[in-house]
């Protein structure tokens, strides 16, 4: 199983420095360059393919809904595929948006709570509660998104 943690060579946690990740991120690309390989044609593939792993991996943990997706996955807790309540409220954002109506502020407030509410579930290793509130904020970041607010 692709673990992004453990290519990086980081402690799985949701809470993570992104300036050590970043630091473990330029310290492996280092390691990997294809140029310390160039006369070595079979050493420079598998070198290829690790540095493949090791962008993978980074972009996986530098997003926290990446982040918390592998840690939900590894915990064994399934993706939320519906949430009937809040489809209700993402319905009417939408409608909002539809009539011209800027919702950007009140949408930034609630990714910012859903975040606490992520970033709390994973310290109390609720994944229950994680699984609910990073539903909820993929739909509020993709609006977001629509909106060109967010990449």
């Amino acid at each position: 199983m692709f673990d992004p943690f453990e290519i990086l060579g980081l402690e799985k946690s949701f809470l993570l420095d992104l300036r050590v990740l970043d630091q473990k991120y330029f310290e492996m690309l280092k390691k990997t360059h294809p140029d310390k390989f160039i006369n070595d044609e079979s050493a420079k593939s598998e070198v290829l393919k690790k540095a493949g792993e090791i962008n993978k991996a980074y972009g996986m943990l530098k997003d926290p809904l990446g982040r918390a997706s592998v840690l939900l996955k590894e915990a064994g807790v399934k993706p939320l595929d519906h949430d009937p309540l809040f489809l209700g409220e993402i319905m009417t954002f939408n409608e909002r948006m539809d009539e011209g109506e800027d919702i950007r502020e009140e949408l930034v407030e609630l990714g910012e709570e859903l975040m606490l509410e992520l970033t709390e579930a994973f310290q109390e290793e609720d994944y229950k509660k994680a699984k609910v509130a990073l539903y909820r904020l993929t739909y509020v970041r993709t609006l977001l998104v629509s909106m060109g607010d967010l990449r």
